[in-house]
């Protein structure tokens, strides 16, 4: 890797799955909108944050069998998408959880030497009693909840309220819209400003209209 300062970062956005679905289906009450229904694609990507300095995901992809179990197949495993670009499992320094839905954290286990960050106000929620209600289980896993659960106990899981610089350039800030970097491209060499999104959450389609997801469920 060519050498950068410790707040410069490559970004590589790593797609393992897709599937095909359709709008009325992805939308919360898409019908209102009067709008005809269209194929929507839908991807599933983790991201890598990496210098000389230290190796770092924002979440991590679901895992391939709890995912099958709700029919969503990954097209490549995670890790061997991070082998790919030359990053072992326990290369990876620290893990940015923007929340818990399972393809989200599906495979925190599978890094041994990784420290994790996660919204206070997420981790609350889940663990509390909104969170452990029957229509909220679809997002969930209740393993993978124990699984981070289990990471705070062993005290590898930092808390963020509000704002947090986690690594010089690494900028985590609680937000209520769906997830944005500052750049979406492939690979860019930029600060890493990253949000967290609590549940439920709202997606911007353009300017002039709003469409909120069925919890952000993929």
């Amino acid at each position: 890797m060519v050498s950068t300062p410790s707040d410069e970062y490559d970004v590589l956005a790593l797609r393992y799955a897709s599937r095909g679905s359709n709008k009325a289906s992805e939308y919360f009450r898409y019908d209102i909108y009067r709008q005809p229904d269209q194929v929507q694609e839908m991807d599933y990507f983790f991201w890598l944050v990496r210098n000389n300095d230290r190796t770092v995901l924002v979440d991590c992809g679901f895992n391939r069998e709890r995912g099958l179990a709700k029919n969503r197949v990954q097209e490549i495993d995670p890790i061997e998408l991070l082998a790919r670009v030359d990053v072992k499992a326990q290369d990876v320094d620290h893990v940015v959880i923007s929340h818990l839905h399972y393809d989200h954290v599906g495979n925190v286990d599978l890094f041994p030497n990784a420290t994790f960050s996660i919204a206070r106000e997420e981790y609350d929620f889940w663990s509390g009693t909104y969170g452990s209600r029957e229509l909220m289980k679809a997002f969930v896993i209740p393993e993978e909840l124990q699984m981070v659960q289990d990471l705070n106990k062993q005290e590898r899981l930092h808390f963020i309220d509000g704002s947090d610089e986690i690594f010089p350039g690494v900028v985590a800030t609680l937000s209520v819209v769906t997830p944005r970097v500052r750049s979406w491209s492939r690979s860019a060499r930029i600060p890493a400003t990253w949000c967290l999104l609590p549940t439920p959450c709202i997606t911007t389609r353009n300017s002039s209209s709003t469409v909120h997801s069925n919890f952000s469920m993929t």
